[in-house]
């Protein structure tokens, strides 16, 4: 099926629309659900369309919450994002919560697994289904808008390129007259 991305970024829209009203966890938290259910419930790997099982949810929200918790320190907006505190004491800077950002989508992915729903063609059973590059750090485009949708935008568009950089590797069971051997299949994208 696939990710739907226009899907989540119209659930994001909805939610920043009342932004004012929440604070940094909850939101942190809501991207984190919304992530999961997308990419873990309708997201596979581009080669064998399975989906991940195994993935450390922890590590995005908490990047998440690092970079709004900086925001509202600093009396800003996630979408003003201007100056770093750690350069000059003023807002996150987009360097910075590229970075934190960036841990977070990374480490999500650290350690992954995948389902063993679909076998390679021409094999029987999958023994294992690893994700072995949790993918590339990504520049998170911010621009300098209150506008929640170009947010919403900036946020889906770097979870969809990370997403196309994460592999790893299927092994699976190709039959053979000599009784079944372990065969890796490699898998890049995910999406």
């Amino acid at each position: 099926m696939g990710i739907s991305w226009e899907a989540f970024e119209n659930d994001l829209v909805e939610y920043f629309q009342n932004y004012v009203s929440r604070n940094g966890d909850e939101t942190a938290e809501f991207i984190t659900n919304k992530y999961i259910q997308y990419v873990v419930g309708d997201g596979g790997d581009f080669m064998f369309k399975n989906n991940i099982v195994k993935y450390n949810r922890s590590v995005l929200e908490n990047s998440l919450k690092s970079i709004f918790e900086t925001a509202e320190k600093s009396n800003s907006y996630i979408f003003q994002i201007t100056n770093c505190p750690r350069c000059s004491g003023n807002p996150i800077c987009r360097t910075c919560g590229s970075n934190m950002l960036s841990q977070g989508v990374i480490g999500f992915w650290v350690g992954g697994k995948l389902g063993f729903l679909k076998p390679p063609p021409g094999s029987t059973n999958i023994m294992s289904n690893d994700v072995v590059f949790p993918g590339a750090p990504q520049i998170l485009t911010i621009h300098m808008t209150t506008n929640f949708r170009q947010f919403a935008v900036d946020l889906t568009s770097f979870f969809r390129r990370h997403l196309l950089t994460v592999n790893g590797i299927t092994i699976s069971f190709i039959p053979t007259v000599g009784g079944p051997i372990p065969t890796p299949f490699p898998w890049q994208g995910y999406g």
